[in-house]
């Protein structure tokens, strides 16, 4: 299964001038523990790797970049998405806004937290209209800012 899973705010936003607008722990705890499921393959574009400023522990990770000459410890680089999906049918697809805008077509699953705040962001989730809800968790409130966590699948489903 390819997933997504993204935080975003009220206009789809995920990140304001390379960063987070918001911190919620319980939101980054959730992160943790849903990639680490399944395969525990993540594939990240490389501003997203260099925002974190290193691999996650306990996954397999990927950066995905033009930069032919781009290295990083405990990374694979990838270089050619449509090859990399072609080999790998159990990603978590983890950002940024480039990476998600190229994959969302393939997604089975999009693990969305909603954040009921609009944090002006500059960078944007891709529209998710042709997907919906299938399990929808309780509202929570954390630092003051309400958010809820939901997956969606394709309205339709795709033929494997």
């Amino acid at each position: 299964m390819i997933r997504h899973i993204v935080a975003l705010d009220t206009k789809r936003g995920i990140a304001k001038d390379g960063e987070q607008p918001w911190h919620l722990p319980t939101d980054s705890q959730y992160f943790r523990d849903q990639t680490k499921l399944y395969s525990g393959v993540v594939l990240m574009g490389r501003k997203t790797f260099e925002v974190m400023g290193a691999a996650l522990p306990d996954r397999q990770n990927y950066v995905l970049t033009r930069d032919e000459r781009f290295t990083a410890d405990n990374v694979r680089v990838v270089h050619d998405l449509d090859a990399f999906m072609a080999t790998h049918k159990d990603v978590w697809i983890i950002g940024g806004a480039n990476v998600y805008e190229k994959t969302i077509h393939l997604a089975d699953e999009l693990y969305i937290t909603e954040i009921d705040e609009d944090f002006a962001c500059d960078q944007f989730y891709p529209a998710y209209d042709s997907f919906i809800a299938r399990k929808s968790g309780p509202l929570q409130t954390e630092n003051g800012i309400s958010f809820r966590y939901k997956v969606y699948v394709p309205q339709k489903r795709k033929q494997k």
